[in-house]
């Protein structure tokens, strides 16, 4: 089973005991009001919701049926309607448009490329070859451009390593920069599109 096919599986599994636990009202708002803090808002749960059947279509195959998809948008209309009163009447946290990070090391791994590392105080999920895209505050002005991400989220969800080939006005800045050097984080692209498993023959 592929990574995201085990995440879908743990969510919806996840969702299953809570909905048999003794207290699910008060665990499913209680999620609710963590989605708040970490930005997620009302608007958010119709798109995931969209995707999330789109993707049980796929992975479900020859399985897939009216009535299959009618059971999924019940039980997360169901679980909707119990967030209803949390995520109604409180606004979720506006997050910041980048956060800082630290570059950490800067090692030569060639005479024109380094690989370097920046942490931050957030948690990210990424794959190596996603793109981190950076804020680099050169004398011009702050400048955003995207680097390729070599290291597994597992290992460290706050830190990030990138390797740098010394190459242009901004990738030379990155290069020359010591550790303590700090620039803002974006966002990761990610090329990694929810996957599924072939259908058994």
């Amino acid at each position: 089973m592929t990574v995201q096919g085990k995440t879908l599986t743990m969510v919806l599994e996840t969702l299953i005991t809570i909905v048999r636990g003794p207290n699910f009202v008060s665990t499913i708002q209680e999620m609710a009001r963590r989605h708040l803090q970490y930005g997620v808002a009302k608007k958010h749960y119709t798109v995931f919701g969209k995707v999330l059947l789109e993707t049980l279509e796929v992975v479900s195959g020859n399985s897939w049926s009216a009535k299959v998809k009618d059971a999924y948008l019940v039980a997360y209309s169901f679980v909707y309607s119990v967030m209803m009163p949390v995520i109604q009447h409180q606004d979720a946290v506006v997050l910041p448009e980048s956060i800082p990070a630290t570059i950490t090391k800067s090692i030569a791994i060639s005479p024109s490329a380094k690989r370097i590392t920046i942490e931050f105080a957030f948690t990210l999920k990424y794959h190596p070859g996603d793109a981190i895209w950076l804020g680099l505050p050169l004398e011009t002005g702050c400048i955003r451009r995207h680097f390729t991400i070599t290291s597994f989220w597992e290992d460290r969800p706050n830190v990030i390593d990138i390797c740098v080939q010394d190459a242009s006005a901004s990738s030379h800045w990155l290069c020359t920069q010591e550790p303590g050097a700090v620039v803002s984080l974006y966002w990761v692209e990610s090329d990694v599109r929810l996957e599924t498993d072939a259908q058994e023959a």
